[in-house]
């Protein structure tokens, strides 16, 4: 037997043990997340809907799941994301039509949670249930809307205006919570995970400090960007960053002995 034969065979036998001697042990894997996405704001609500109507708007998390579970029952979990999040909402351009605007905030997010899953012994199918914190790392964000036409370019007495990464808190902190179904796929240590994923950030998501300056006739002043943004409403409520959605996993477990 060559060596190619012996690593192949060796591979073979660690993949077929079983799950229920897998679960304990640390554990690897991918996950997606397609989710709806919001940024909520008391007094953008409290507007006429002329002016402010919440839009849905999609996002997506990808990245990395590790983690360690010290028995069958009860781990931890760390992941990686880059993360799409934001929101979007419309006001009316004329009589009948309306334009929708929308932000997009890119994260990496790195999640810490602790949680529990049902026992796996004779079963294929179990119970999940995580929580935690996380971080969020702004790593991007930019503007748009449906009608590019009201874009118009800044005024010639308005410098130091600030990019759209900047009207945005750097580094915020979000709960988050997970749960639904880890189902066992062949061979026995891959485990498919399904479950419903949402996260909310109880801090502004937005740079209240975020300025520009405004001269006129020779007098230079520094104006607050989110003063009077819309509505007209000066020391603007905070605004909250949330997302809901679907994670898909495919997770192995690594397993060094089999139990007797």
């Amino acid at each position: 037997m060559n060596i190619r034969s012996l690593l192949l065979i060796s591979g073979l036998w660690v993949l077929s043990i079983p799950l229920a001697q897998a679960q304990k042990g640390w554990k690897a894997g991918l996950i997606g997340v397609p989710q709806a996405v919001f940024l909520y704001n008391a007094d953008d609500l409290s507007l006429d809907e002329d002016i402010y109507r919440i839009e849905p708007l999609w996002g997506m998390s990808t990245g990395l799941n590790l983690g360690y579970n010290f028995n069958d029952y009860l781990g931890f979990r760390v992941n990686a994301l880059y993360a799409q999040q934001g929101g979007a909402f419309s006001a009316l351009r004329d009589f009948e039509n309306r334009t929708t605007f929308v932000t997009r905030l890119n994260y990496v997010k790195l999640p810490l949670l602790l949680g529990f899953n049902t026992g796996p012994e004779n079963r294929k199918v179990m119970f999940t249930m995580y929580g935690g914190a996380q971080l969020n790392l702004l790593t991007g964000a930019n503007e748009y809307s449906s009608y590019p036409m009201l874009e118009a370019p800044l005024p010639d007495n308005v410098s130091e205006f600030p990019r759209t990464t900047d009207l945005y808190e750097p580094l915020t902190y979000s709960l988050v919570g997970e749960m639904g179904l880890d189902i066992q796929l062949p061979p026995d240590n891959f485990v498919l995970n399904l479950r419903l994923r949402a996260d909310f950030s109880p801090v502004d998501a937005e740079n209240k400090g975020a300025t520009y300056r405004v001269t006129d006739n020779g007098t230079t002043s520094r104006v607050n960007y989110w003063d009077g943004v819309r509505g007209g409403i000066t020391r603007r409520a905070d605004t909250y960053a949330m997302s809901g959605g679907l994670l898909i996993g495919l997770t192995y477990t690594f397993s060094s002995a089999v139990a007797p």
